[in-house]
């Protein structure tokens, strides 16, 4: 497992040009499954080069943060580097690792999961985040470019809700989208109408969040998300700002995921 204490390694090097090859991958993606022109002069984008710093200390900087971002994170390091590329300079990225073994320490700066589990980890990175909005990653899935300043634009406009969320689409083991944009229906009241069970669409207000039920083994997307519900409305975002990539997992997958979709109504 990994040492909380853990320092990077000879592998910084590596890890980094990896990530600013994902990088440039993800915003090409990006701008075909939006259906603008893909951009070709990827050579100049440092977007991903932002976060060469991450890579290098693991002392904390006196940033003042508008959003923080959680990743909590198991054994998936060739995925985890493409979720940390795809998040935008002047994000705090708490990883949360839950034991891992394939070098993700010795990679990565991170913390510790207090507990066990994906839930466990999530209420740890919260509890360590310091920006008053927070979103969540899975280590396995993406953010597109424009996905931070949609939501930071949308909590502008709705002070009031408790929460944001956007679009997402399903993706492939190489990120290609397919299927329609999810949820179909973007109701701000979202605690009754059981559309989302991806928190990874979702950015929140920090001094209203609740800790996930680290005592449920399924569902636990669902039950937090009608627990946050309760506080007040979610300010929708029309616009696909995540992939979701579906690949070969030990749980899951996604006939789980669509089987659950399907019990909430919305597939």
């Amino acid at each position: 497992g990994c040492d909380e204490d853990s320092r990077i390694s000879s592998k910084l090097v590596v890890a980094t040009s990896c990530c600013i090859r994902s990088g440039l991958r993800i915003e090409a993606l990006w701008a075909r499954n939006q259906g603008a022109p893909v951009m070709l002069q990827v050579r100049g984008n440092l977007r991903a080069n932002a976060h060469s710093e991450y890579f290098a200390t693991n002392i904390r900087e006196e940033t003042m943060y508008e959003l923080t971002v959680v990743i909590p994170t198991k054994n998936r390091l060739r995925f985890l580097q493409e979720a940390v590329a795809s998040v935008p300079a002047g994000v705090e990225i708490i990883v949360v690792d839950d034991g891992s073994t394939d070098g993700t320490c010795e990679t990565f700066k991170h913390i510790k999961n207090m507990g066990t589990g994906v839930s466990a980890a999530r209420n740890t990175g919260v509890r360590a985040a310091q920006a008053p909005l927070v979103g969540f990653l899975d280590d396995d899935d993406v953010w597109l470019p424009g996905h931070v300043e949609a939501h930071l634009e949308a909590h502008s406009a709705n002070p009031l809700a408790v929460a944001t969320y956007s679009q997402g689409r399903l993706a492939s083991p190489a990120l290609e989208a397919f299927g329609p944009p999810r949820p179909s229906i973007m109701p701000t009241n979202v605690g009754i109408s059981g559309v989302l069970q991806q928190v990874g669409r979702i950015v929140f207000k920090r001094s209203l969040f609740v800790p996930f039920d680290e005592g449920l083994s399924d569902g636990e997307d669902l039950d937090w998300v009608e627990r946050m519900a309760l506080l007040g409305p979610f300010a929708p975002i029309p616009q696909v700002t995540i992939l979701w990539r579906q690949h070969e997992r030990l749980t899951g997958g996604y006939a789980a995921w669509a089987k659950r979709y399907r019990q909430s109504g919305e597939v």
